[in-house]
C-alpha cells in the first residue's frame, strides 16, 4: 500500500518564505522584532523568508496568522477555488461575531435557501 504524503510536505516554501519577508517589510518590522513576537530565532526567520525553509507546523500557523496571510494563496492554484476559499473564510469571520440567536437565524436561511427553486435559478 502506498504511504500517503501530506499537502504540507510537498508544498515549494519559497513563495511563501517571500510573502512573509514582503508582508513583514510592509508593517515595518525588523527581522529581530518579528521573530522575537513569533517566538523563533532571527535566523530561522531568515531562512524562512530567503530558503524557503519549511518551518515547523505550529511556527507556519503563527508566523501566517501574525502576518495576516492567506495559505489559501499558495495551495489553490486555480483562480476560482482561491476565490471560494477567500470567500468562506470572510463568511466564517463575520458568523464568528453573531450571537447564538443570529447563527440559528441564519443557518435557517440557509436550510431554506438550500431546499428552494431559487437556489436553480442562475
Amino acid at each position: 500500500m502506498r504511504k500517503k504524503t501530506s499537502l504540507y510536505k510537498t508544498i515549494d516554501f519559497h513563495p511563501i518564505g517571500e510573502a512573509i519577508k514582503a508582508a513583514r517589510n510592509k508593517r515595518n518590522f525588523t527581522r529581530d522584532q518579528a521573530a522575537e513576537i513569533i517566538g523563533i530565532s532571527a535566523g530561522y526567520l531568515n531562512a524562512i523568508e530567503r530558503r524557503g525553509k519549511k518551518p515547523g507546523f505550529d511556527v507556519f500557523v503563527s508566523t501566517m496568522a501574525f502576518f495576516d496571510l492567506s495559505f489559501d494563496d499558495f495551495i489553490y492554484p486555480d483562480s476560482s477555488a482561491k476565490k471560494k476559499a477567500t470567500l468562506l473564510r470572510q463568511i466564517v469571520e463575520i458568523l464568528g461575531d453573531l450571537s447564538d440567536k443570529e447563527l440559528l437565524l441564519v443557518r435557517s436561511f440557509l436550510d431554506t435557501y438550500k431546499t428552494s427553486d431559487v437556489r436553480r435559478v442562475e
